[in-house]
């Protein structure tokens, strides 16, 4: 797979970001439930569509891939199918029916006949009985 300079800038950003942030910022979407919010939530929800709030923009959640965890900190990423209209970067409202509501920044990946977007998370991991 080919990467443009500008799909790897965009994403290292999105990471530094996040590995910035404390781990309370990470939910972004106050909507869907938190535990939805990782690899294997979505991983169980392969094919199904997921709808642009305010648009008629609909996606295919395509591939759920998941790196690896360092440092406490768990990583995945999203790919989405869409046909239709090109979807602008950036944070749009993404419903699901059984995952509720969920703020996410969506870039578009590939050659432009694709259609396929992305979206990269990256937070800490919980520790069961670790204090807040």
């Amino acid at each position: 797979m080919i990467v443009s300079r500008s799909t790897f800038l965009k994403a290292c950003s999105v990471f530094a970001l996040g590995r910035a942030l404390p781990e309370w910022q990470w939910v972004a979407a106050p909507v869907a439930a938190t535990g939805a919010l990782t690899a294997a939530g979505f991983r169980a929800h392969l094919n199904s569509t997921f709808h642009l709030d305010g648009t008629s923009h609909v996606m295919r959640l395509a591939e759920v891939h998941e790196g690896p965890a360092q440092d406490g900190l768990e990583q995945f990423s999203l790919i989405f199918n869409a046909a239709g209209s090109a979807i602008e970067d950036g944070i749009h409202s993404v419903r699901h029916v059984a995952l509720g509501r969920q703020d996410i920044f969506i870039s578009r990946i590939g050659p432009p006949a694709a259609a396929q977007y992305e979206a990269c998370f990256s937070r800490h991991r919980r520790v069961m009985g670790a204090d807040a």
